[in-house]
């Protein structure tokens, strides 16, 4: 089995649960939860995280194996939980794994790693599939994409001209994913933070 998609196996199975049960899925802190795990499997298989930022007074602290780690799986688990926030929000969160597939397609082709490109392309081809047949695939879907983007993104981070270009990457995606879902809803006259982070997310109350 691919080392890759392994990392992906427990999101998926909640996300199964999630699209089967309708209404009655799992909470959005086990599903961070989750996230995390799938990082930490990401970490074990692969032996690397995310251990600079080319930050002077932070560099160090990452250079602690558990302080890195602990990011890693930060970082991943946020990001997973961000686009599943804004999944059918005019699809952005489509076009912003699409965007980050043929970015990590480009900088792997760049360095050299023509697995991690095509793994780039068939994850771009799975994702852009059912855009083009107006077929959602849902939480089964949605959650693996972004674990699989996640860590083709730290893999490639053994290349240390990267670090970089995936603070500012990792930085983008949480700012536009934060004030999406801030607009999203302001127009609905809803409290984002607490509603998205420990109501239900993918079944969102609107007032008459």
């Amino acid at each position: 089995m691919n080392l890759i998609m392994l990392s992906a196996i427990p999101l998926f199975v909640v996300g199964l649960l999630e699209d089967v049960k309708k209404g009655e899925g799992t909470q959005p802190l086990t599903r961070l939860f989750v996230a995390a795990v799938c990082s930490l499997i990401a970490i074990s298989i692969f032996g690397i995280s995310i251990e600079r930022l080319d930050i002077p007074m932070v560099d160090p602290i990452f250079q602690v194996s558990i302080f890195a780690i602990l990011f890693t799986m930060f970082a991943s688990a946020g990001l997973t939980h961000a686009m599943n926030l804004i999944d059918g929000v005019n699809g952005l969160s489509a076009f912003i794994t699409l965007s980050a597939m043929v970015s990590l397609g480009i900088v792997a082709a760049r360095y050299g790693h023509n697995d991690l490109l095509m793994r780039s392309f068939m994850i771009f081809s799975g994702k852009k599939l059912p855009l083009a047949h107006a077929n959602p695939l849902g939480s089964v879907a949605i959650w693996p994409f972004v674990v699989l983007t996640c860590t083709l993104g730290i893999v490639l981070l053994t290349e240390k001209q990267l670090a970089i270009f995936a603070t500012v990457f990792l930085a983008s995606i949480f700012v536009v994913s934060y004030l999406t879902i801030c607009q999203w809803a302001k127009t609905r006259n809803m409290p984002h933070f607490g509603l998205y982070l420990f109501g239900n997310s993918s079944d969102p109350q609107t007032d008459p």
